[in-house]
């Protein structure tokens, strides 16, 4: 989305860097947010508005690769490949695929996005994807007992021929197998099922994609997931932005809202990062009415999270195409949500060729409860 009629909301810059549809004061003084965003106005204290944040890669993949990994990638806008592990996955590789306890995997997706994958960390610390048939998958049709004969066999027959893989293959089926095992042989799939909660809580939450989608998140966060991805849009708008944000934002608005009061109203407002952001900033005000591409700028706010009084991190310029403080990198961001999920900053991992290779590159932490 804009990041003019989203979090870097100004209403004194220049004209065609207005919001278009105005602004909604916070609890900040002086801090404003897009004037659709009514809801989230009033839980403008728990969150943090980032006006410094931004890259250099206005394009659709490639800056989603750039946030998702904290890497640049010029080759995924002409077909090439994700060629970084996204933040999600490493998560997974740090403290394991599945949650122990329970089956569920620490890594999960709503809807896939270029950049969220493994890349060469291995398949097996892809996301799980809620979409097609890998809900379905989870349900267990057979007893424990035959669920046990099977995987015993299963077992039996890797073994036997174990010594004569020399290319991994086993090891990652071993990996994927253990999943699948702790995932129907646990409660995982009841975790999945929003239909549980309350129809008050729905109703908050509001019959949207997105509202189902966070909730489900904050249900599988509750229940020991690390990190969850959702990809929600589209906001391609190069014309009519007016119109066109005012069709969207408001379940958007009404959804993250009814989740931010969730978290605080279970006391897990210490445990839990919303992240809110997108691929790249937008222009002026194009000739139709729309903002195109830029670089500089992107939408950034952070939620939850510890967050006291809400407020600003960084300061834009005043045309609202750059930084006018030192500006947040997406290796920032993934350092800063490292911090936050007790990951150490200059964890490594070796690459297809043996390399060891940093995780975050040059990242700052800063300070989301000052």
């Amino acid at each position: 989305m804009s990041h003019q009629e989203s979090f870097i909301a100004k209403p004194d810059t220049i004209e065609s860097q207005r919001p278009i549809n105005g602004v909604i004061s916070t609890k900040n003084p002086g801090v404003y947010l897009g004037a659709d965003w009514q809801r989230l106005s009033k839980v403008s204290d728990k969150i943090k508005l980032v006006h410094s944040f931004g890259h250099d890669n206005a394009g659709h993949a490639g800056g989603s690769h750039w946030v998702y990994t904290s890497w640049d990638n010029r080759n995924v806008d002409n077909g090439g490949f994700q060629d970084k592990p996204s933040l999600g996955s490493i998560i997974s590789k740090y403290r394991g695929t599945n949650n122990p306890a329970n089956g569920i995997p620490l890594y999960v997706r709503t809807n896939s996005q270029i950049g969220d994958g493994a890349a060469w960390l291995g398949k097996q610390y892809s996301p799980f994807d809620i979409s097609g048939d890998s809900r379905g998958n989870i349900r267990l049709n057979a007893s424990n007992e035959i669920l046990n004969d099977r995987r015993n066999l299963l077992a039996s027959l890797d073994n036997f021929n174990r010594h004569s893989d020399r290319t991994g293959l086993v090891e990652a089926m071993d990996s994927f197998e253990r999943q699948a095992y702790n995932l129907i042989s646990g409660n995982a799939n009841e975790i999945f099922d929003i239909n549980r909660e309350s129809n008050r809580v729905r109703e908050d939450y509001g019959n949207s994609q997105i509202g189902n989608h966070l909730l489900m998140a904050r249900r599988l966060v509750e229940n020991g997931v690390s990190f969850v991805t959702i990809n929600h849009g589209s906001w391609d708008f190069h014309s009519d932005i007016a119109n066109e944000t005012k069709r969207l934002v408001p379940e958007v608005d009404k959804a993250i809202t009814a989740f931010i009061n969730d978290i605080y109203n279970r006391g897990m407002e210490n445990d839990v990062l919303l992240v809110m952001t997108g691929e790249f900033g937008r222009t002026s005000l194009n000739n139709s009415a729309g903002r195109d591409h830029a670089p500089g700028l992107s939408t950034l706010a952070l939620g939850c999270g510890g967050i006291n009084g809400g407020g600003i991190i960084g300061e834009a310029n005043r045309t609202l195409n750059g930084a006018r403080s030192t500006r947040i990198t997406p290796s920032d961001l993934a350092a800063t949500i490292f911090h936050f999920m007790n990951v150490p900053q200059n964890l490594m991992y070796n690459d297809q060729s043996g390399r060891p290779q940093h995780m975050v590159y040059n990242g700052r932490v800063f300070n989301i409860n000052g």
